[in-house]
């Protein structure tokens, strides 16, 4: 009381206290009052009242309510250190404990002893301790709050409700008579506590009660329908909390901008879990990982399986280390604990394995059955038409490439996204930062923290400057992340989630106006006007999150038709599984197995991405990625259809009638193939040179090193190889159509002689292809493909023939990509070289690509 009575302030309260309530009270009892310091739990007073009780008052036990963990231990270590304490037998009783330590609280203690239970609101109304007698009430609980304005859930200490404190009263003398303190004064509870708790909707965010009020269709359809709905009820949440929901909804997909469901918002409402993890869930069955997704999904959406032994920390820590099995995630361990004990219970060992683990059997029992119940929803919304549970059938289909573990955590990536961090490498220690919280911790419990002591077990060493989190909490010791996993540069560009209006593009950077963020500027703000001396690439998923390419604007468009692929891919397996048949287009398989391959070529590399020293260490480069020597499987004379800059919405909304088919990406341009052995490789609207060579590409010179690429050459042969096979399907069920190329080409270099074999097919296709490309307005490709067909008949019909050389490869000139005049040409696109240069460039020796 002392130290509070030196605050500031302490005067000007006696004083209040004495003109209200002095009549009623001591001035002891108001000195008492006015030093009492609400934001702190009265140790000292909890300290003096034990030793009381033991003293004065009669056999029984005593019950503590305390916030949390924190205040358990505190107070478990102040009492311990008291020459009393061998008369007593303390109790920790926590939610994170192992189950046999809670067990122990209902056991009596041994003969002459006092039991002493240091508890949370546990013991407020999930469990009874008949031998409870004295009851000290601290007042206090730890609640989850949502904080609308900062986007931030928080967990902190917060005043308990009266109904609370009655409830708290009676776990004394359950079952014989007791005294019940509670410890803050009687003014506090007759006029500062509230009634009852806040209900959960004024607390949480409501993304997953936004998708189900649209799903349930109880409000009205188009904009701000849900809005009006949620206003309706008794305790209405903030309009900031339902404008962040309906914002992250939209920024995941999950609606459109008029607030209709998407084939995947449809889906997500159907899955009891948070909108984030439900689509990770949904991207395991994609990428065919769909048993570690499964897992990782179910463990995250209950509480944490490991435990917190009070005596054996440094164990615990080193344990899950240990589990990781040398990765620098959260998830691999949670992955591993489940695997390694459903192994063990299949042996009957499974209570050993936890125990040795310090996990938390009846945690991962209740996982098991979360499985089986996502697995039944999975089948039920018809994305698992190949698999059978009772039987098993069909397992081995979506679990492809369930032992890559960097094929999982790109499905958890996708849909954890926009949950990221970035890490700065200091010269002591990391740290950690976002660009709308600034620097933030890693919570302690995390493998991935940096250890606070020489004792603790050192964490895993960190190969790239990208995280992924599950949550991020505010807490009394400041703002921490949990659930942590290190991701890789390539994985957020190709699975960082854009926002649907803009159909997933990426953002191009300008180089020369480098968009330093808040954080960076106000720590060097002397180097923030660093203006580069040679143009660079730079591509982001957010304005904050970058890189730079490799490659130049090649990789850059490169990715593009990557991402939208793989948008379009999920497009297809949603509308399958609403329609109950299969609309996956044919080599869709081998665009994602390639794709997994790439992701494990990246994450196996050994080292760590190259920083561009301008940068000052903190920007990733995407290359070097991928050996040269890894991509010779990888690069055998492929042809196809390139991608387009645009998609059409995959999904009507939930109006009436049905939902058309998914529009595939639009063949805007002819790609010639790569060359094995050659050490070519058309990228977007270029070409890249690999060993050492030379290679034009919009109007500049590019240098590439002879040992390292980037992972473009990999993507492309992926992206041609499944649009090849797209290319040549028709949509189904009032889908746009596509169609195959009139002509396709491969190149084969003997020993650079440059011997070229001719492959070429002369069926027409079906009726001409829309040319759907960012680069034109659409009234522009309506009467360019006009104009196309006209001149193509002319052509034809003047027996023209492009085919008169053996030195150039034949692939056919489509006029409609062929601009009228220089001036066009010019204004049309950048990318864009006339048919000479084409030609000049053929002549030397090169691929090329035409638009």
């Amino acid at each position: 009381m002392k130290l509070a009575r030196m605050e500031d302030g302490y005067q000007e309260r006696l004083t209040l206290l004495r003109r209200e309530a002095g009549a009623g009270y001591s001035s002891r009892t108001l000195e008492s009052m006015a030093a009492f310091d609400e934001d702190e739990i009265p140790y000292a007073l909890v300290e003096a009242l034990v030793k009381k009780i033991d003293a004065e008052e009669g056999p029984g036990a005593i019950l503590v309510f305390l916030p949390g963990w924190e205040d358990i231990t505190k107070v478990h270590e102040t009492l311990q250190r008291l020459p009393q304490s061998r008369r007593w037998r303390l109790y920790p009783l926590h939610s994170q404990l192992p189950m046999d330590q809670q067990r122990e609280i209902f056991s009596p203690p041994p003969p002459g002893l006092r039991k002493i239970v240091l508890a949370t609101n546990i013991a407020e109304s999930s469990i009874t301790i008949d031998d409870v007698v004295y009851v000290l009430d601290g007042g206090k609980h730890k609640e989850k709050t949502y904080d609308a304005e900062k986007k931030l859930c928080m967990l902190l200490p917060a005043w308990v409700s009266r109904a609370s404190a009655i409830q708290r009263k009676g776990r004394a003398g359950r079952v014989q008579p007791g005294k019940c303190w509670h410890l803050f004064p009687r003014r506090k509870f007759e006029g500062d506590l509230i009634p009852f708790q806040l209900p959960e909707i004024v607390r949480t965010p409501l993304e997953s009660l936004c998708l189900s009020v649209r799903a349930l269709n109880v409000a009205r359809r188009g904009r701000g329908g849900i809005v009006e709905f949620l206003q309706k009820a008794v305790t209405p949440p903030t309009d900031t909390a339902m404008s962040n929901a309906l914002e992250l909804l939209l920024h995941i997909g999950a609606i459109q901008p008029d607030e209709h469901l998407t084939s995947l918002g449809k889906c997500l409402a159907t899955l009891p879990v948070e909108p984030t993890i439900g689509k990770a869930l949904i991207y395991g069955v994609l990428l065919r990982c769909l048993d570690p997704v499964l897992t990782i999904v179910s463990l995250l959406s209950t509480k944490s399986p490991f435990v917190l032994p009070l005596e054996r920390k440094d164990e615990a820590a080193r344990s899950k280390i240990q589990l990781a099995g040398g990765e620098a995630s959260d998830h691999k361990a949670l992955l591993s604990a489940y695997d390694g004990w459903k192994e063990a219970e299949m042996r009957g060992q499974g209570r050993d394995f936890a125990w040795r683990n310090f996990l938390s059997g009846p945690t991962l029992v209740m996982v098991d059955d979360m499985r089986k119940q996502f697995l039944t929803l999975l089948k039920d919304a018809g994305l698992l038409p190949q698999y059978e549970p009772r039987t098993g059938l069909g397992r081995d289909y979506y679990n492809a490439h369930a032992r890559s573990w960097p094929v999982v955590k790109a499905a958890l990536l996708a849909g954890l996204y926009p949950n990221v961090l970035r890490v700065d490498y200091g010269k002591k220690r990391p740290t950690f930062f976002t660009q709308t919280d600034g620097m933030l911790k890693l919570h302690p419990s995390s493998i991935n923290a940096p250890p606070e002591g020489s004792g603790g077990p050192p964490a895993p060493v960190l190969f790239h400057r990208w995280m992924m989190f599950f949550q991020k909490l505010k807490t009394p010791a400041g703002l921490f992340v949990f659930d942590t996993s290190e991701v890789s540069p390539l994985a957020v560009l190709l699975l960082g989630a854009g926002l649907p209006e803009k159909h997933g593009q990426l953002i191009p950077i300008s180089s020369l106006d480098f968009p330093f963020d808040n954080y960076i500027q106000a720590k060097r703000s002397k180097k923030a006007h660093i203006h580069f001396a040679n143009a660079k690439t730079f591509l982001g998923v957010e304005p904050w999150v970058y890189f730079e390419i490799a490659g130049g604007p090649q990789a850059t468009a490169l990715i593009q038709d990557v991402r939208q692929t793989l948008l379009y891919l999920l497009a297809c397996m949603l509308e399958s599984g609403r329609r109950k048949r299969d609309l996956m287009p044919q080599g869709h398989e081998e665009f994602i197995a390639t794709l997994c391959r790439c992701l494990e070529t990246v994450e196996g590399d050994g080292e760590k991405i190259d920083i561009h020293p301008s940068l000052q260490g903190v920007r990733d480069r995407i290359a070097p990625l991928v050996q040269a020597e890894a991509l010779a499987a990888d690069g055998n004379g492929h042809s196809g259809v390139g991608g387009g800059r645009e998609t059409s919405r995959w999904d009507g909304g939930g109006g009436g009638g049905g939902t058309p088919a998914p529009s595939p990406p639009s063949s805007a341009s002819v790609q010639a193939p790569i060359g094995k052995g050659t050490g070519m490789g058309t990228l977007g609207g270029g070409r890249l040179g690999i060993n050492g060579r030379e290679s034009e590409s919009n109007g500049r010179v590019t240098a590439v090193s002879s040992s390292t690429i980037s992972a473009a050459p990999m993507l492309n042969a992926a992206v041609m190889a499944a649009r090849a096979k797209i290319a040549a399907a028709t949509g189904p069920e009032g889908g746009s159509s596509m169609h195959s190329t009139r002509s396709s080409s491969r190149l084969v270099d003997e020993g650079g002689g440059g011997r070229r074999e001719r492959e070429e097919s002369d069926k027409p296709p079906s009726k001409p292809a829309s040319p759907a490309t960012s680069r034109y307005r659409s009234s522009e490709r309506e009467r360019g493909s006009r104009r196309s067909s006209e001149r193509n008949g002319s052509r034809r019909q003047d027996g023209g023939s492009a085919g008169s050389s053996r030195r150039r490869p034949q692939v056919e000139e489509d006029e409609r990509y062929q601009p009228r005049s220089r001036s066009r040409s010019r204004s049309a696109s950048p990318y864009r070289r006339s048919r000479r240069s084409s030609r000049r460039s053929q002549e030397r020796g090169g691929s090329y690509r035409r638009y």
